[in-house]
């Protein structure tokens, strides 16, 4: 019934787990004084855990914001 809703949802998580992997990977964890294979673990781990929660950031208000204190 509401499978037009749930499975662009589910391809959306997926396809951002490697964003947040990269991200965490090359930003978050790049000064962490661990080992490459526990920055990956921990990278991996956090993507997992954020990527539902990603389409909750109101990106579209925050860029809205930043233009119009850049304009006015």
């Amino acid at each position: 019934m509401y499978s037009e809703f749930v499975i662009p949802f589910f391809i959306l998580v997926i396809l951002s787990i490697p964003m947040l992997f990269f991200v965490n990977y090359k930003f978050v964890y790049k000064d962490f004084e661990v080992s490459e294979n526990k920055r990956i673990k921990l990278s991996l781990f956090t993507a997992l855990a954020n990527a539902p929660y990603e389409f909750l950031i109101p990106y579209g208000m925050i860029v809205d914001m930043i233009i119009d204190s850049i304009i006015f």
